[in-house]
């Protein structure tokens, strides 16, 4: 086994530690009356009706509007503060042919914003141009060294786009220079806002705006929207939502903003358009990233998993305008050469990623203290600015901790920061603000600036604030909407899933559970990253996924018996379509996880020397020491040094149980024919011993107590 290979293996079992646990919903019983009323009316399954039901929607006119949402979802621009003071100001630009520059954030959702924006004024005529700053060479946020570089070229006008709400002093400086600012933003305001031309932030306090929860590129949109509406503006709407939905939705779906209400229908219409008409950076990327295979679906996994990587990946390792260029483009050709680009780039970004989570990994160990730190906060020279916050998100979920990452070039670091439920990173980075060059972001990922020599007193202030401010709260379990049955587990009940699309935030994809699954096969997948199975439910066959998931660690096999929480989807192979099950969790049923813990209860007393029958076939013989030691013996030198118990049970089968294995390898482990440590439960890592002359098992201490502890 490959040092990485060990890594994720352990980083597995580490993680099992803290899986969530699993609640199933009993709508379906409880509610069956209401359920079936809206089966009826929109003539869909029940399970289907009560999913919508599970999600709040517990009438069918509530349901329908859900299912269908139209654009009476959306609410009046100008609801939004100081949105007539942007139209005006924008208009009068447009009037006298001010330069106006478009001011944006490196991430998905920042080019996004700057690419419909952009686009936008451009079919108005208006002397437009962007600019988005470099993520190592010049951080987060607006710079006055930007606003210099703007001032002589002539800007009379900067709107921002995802950023802009801390600018205060770079607003000051902006009208010293002769420039108005609109600042367009959703981040979390500080408790006063910027002196700017216009403010536009529906998390403003004094915002009333009813949906809060836009992304950078939803509050864009919503510009453009009243930019467009004007006298005479009927069906401006349906227009813009053509146009530019494919890209509000990106950035939606990216930034990972609640898929409801305006979002709903921003990521649905964007979805559509995305595969039916895509524009030709959108089409040169997919068709590069699938390496020339044809995408049959644009959902939202394909923006979170494909789309969304591979432009970040441009301003996390190069330069986020290729990624604006993309969408600005006309030419396919030129849209081709900027693809390959963005994905060369989220290859040296996978690559960086790994080896920073490897550094930091050994950081942790070395430094921090889980009891008295409530916050990691690791520093290192010249760690990728743009890779810290993936690490700093890897770390979180790890360890359910806060984490914070700084990269240090000479006496500035640059950090990237995300926490859990319990602990706002904003209000946390507030307390420590003295100490700080610049910060901000949101609740729960935000990104800073530091003095070398503030560093130690940063991390020593920050988690004081934690301690008395921290409040964790455990994770909710995790709601299974139904249990299914193989009536249930039909390609149309499949196919209907796809009314509640898009799935993202809020919007989870449904996850449903069959019980007592027989497993018929699995099958390594992937480069034995994935498992597939085979399942047999209530005498039906059902082919299922795992992905990340290994058969080794899966610790299942043929013939078991297991509880399975999935998600239902259709396998299009060859035009021919077919349910498929991809696996969230598995486990063995409740009565096999009752006959394990039996035996580790009796082999726990017979370990501490309790007696024990003749009949129970404890102590092992010479074939059944041979079998263990043959199996183990050839998994080490394969590389494969970590084994479970049930492993090696199911593939030395013919005699050999539970406890038998564990005292055979106790035995061994007694011996010094194998070394072996429990990495979890009934986890074990091997290692070969380099004992060279042949040992008596039947002569070891243990061997020779459990003759003792035979009952006549």
């Amino acid at each position: 086994m490959t040092k990485s290979q060990k890594s994720q293996k352990v980083h597995k079992s580490e993680k099992s530690e803290n899986k969530n646990k699993w609640t199933v919903s009993g709508a379906l019983t409880e509610h069956r009356d209401e359920i079936d009323k809206i089966a009826a009316a929109l003539d869909i399954l029940p399970v289907t009706a009560a999913l919508l039901y599970n999600r709040g929607y517990t009438g069918p006119d509530e349901a329908r509007a859900f299912m269908l949402p139209d654009e009476s979802v959306f609410y009046d621009p100008f609801l939004l503060c100081d949105m007539d003071r942007a139209v005006n100001r924008i208009h009068l630009a447009l009037k006298n042919n001010e330069k106006i520059k478009i001011y944006g954030d490196y991430d998905v959702d920042g080019v996004t914003s700057v690419s419909l924006v952009l686009l936008y004024l451009r079919s108005r005529g208006a002397d437009v141009s962007y600019y988005i700053p470099c993520r190592a060479g010049e951080g987060y946020g607006v710079s006055d060294a930007a606003i210099e570089a703007f001032a002589a070229e002539g800007v009379g006008l900067i709107i921002t786009v995802d950023t802009g709400i801390t600018a205060f002093s770079e607003t000051g400086y902006a009208s010293e220079l002769g420039m108005d600012m609109i600042i367009t933003d959703h981040h979390e305001c500080h408790s006063r806002i910027p002196a700017a031309e216009a403010v536009i932030n529906p998390r403003r306090p004094d915002c009333e705006y009813p949906f809060k929860d836009m992304a950078g590129v939803g509050v864009a949109f919503k510009l453009v929207c009243a930019l467009e509406q004007g006298p005479g503006g009927e069906g401006y709407l349906k227009t813009l939502l053509r146009d530019y939905s494919d890209l509000a939705a990106i950035g939606t779906i990216a930034d990972v903003m609640p898929l409801v209400g305006e979002n709903r229908l921003i990521a649905r219409t964007g979805l559509r358009a995305m595969e039916q008409n895509p524009r030709p950076g959108l089409r040169a990327l997919l068709e590069t990233a699938s390496r020339g295979n044809q995408v049959r679906r644009v959902d939202s996994s394909l923006v979170g998993f494909v789309i969304a990587p591979r432009l970040n990946a441009a301003g996390r390792i190069a330069d986020a305008s290729t990624a604006a260029e993309l969408f600005l483009t006309d030419s396919y050709h030129q849209a081709q050469r900027i693809a390959k680009e963005l994905c060369e780039a989220n290859s040296e970004r996978q690559a960086q990623e790994q080896k920073i989570i490897g550094e930091a990994f050994e950081m942790i160990k070395a430094e921090h203290d889980f009891k008295k730190d409530r916050v990691i906060v690791l520093a290192r020279d010249n760690w990728h600015h743009g890779v810290i916050g993936i690490v700093a998100s890897r770390i979180t979920e790890r360890f359910s901790l806060p984490c914070v990452l700084i990269s240090f070039e000479g006496d500035i670091g640059k950090g990237s920061g995300r926490s859990v439920k319990g602990l706002n990173l904003v209000e946390a980075l507030s307390a420590c603000a003295d100490l700080l060059l610049k910060y901000g972001g949101h609740e729960l990922a935000a990104g800073l600036s530091v003095e070398r020599s503030s560093f130690g007193a940063f991390r020593q202030r920050i988690n004081a604030y934690a301690a008395a401010n921290m409040t964790p709260e455990e994770a909710p379990p995790v709601r299974v909407d139904a249990v299914l049955t193989s009536a249930d587990l039909t390609l149309r009940q499949a196919k209907e899933l796809r009314l509640l699309e898009p799935y993202g935030a809020a919007n989870p994809a449904p996850l449903f559970t069959v019980t007592g699954a027989a497993l018929a096969e699995i099958t390594p997948v992937g480069n034995n990253r994935h498992t597939r199975l085979r399942l047999k439910v209530n005498g039906t066959f059902y082919n299922a996924i795992y992905f990340g998931c290994d058969p080794q660690s899966l610790n299942l096999y043929p013939g078991d018996r297991a509880d399975v929480v999935f998600n239902l989807d259709i396998n299009d192979y060859q035009n021919v379509q077919s349910v498929q099950l991809v696996i969230r969790d598995i486990g063995p049923v409740e009565e096999k996880r009752r006959e394990l813990a039996a035996n580790k209860s009796r082999y726990n007393e017979i370990k501490e020397g309790g007696r024990f029958g003749s009949g129970e076939d404890v102590i092992p013989v010479r074939a059944d020491f041979a079998k263990v030691y043959l199996y183990i013996k050839h998994q080490v030198r394969r590389g494969n040094a970590i084994i479970s118990v049930n492993e090696i049970c199911y593939k030395c089968s013919g005699g050999l149980h539970y406890i038998k294995v564990k005292i055979i390898i106790d035995i061994f482990n007694e011996t010094g024919i194998f070394l072996s440590e429990y990495i979890e439960d009934d986890l074990l890592k091997f290692t070969m011993s380099n004992i060279g002359e042949k040992v008596n098992l039947e002569r070891s201490c243990i061997y020779r107590a459990l003759q003792g502890q035979i009952e006549e």
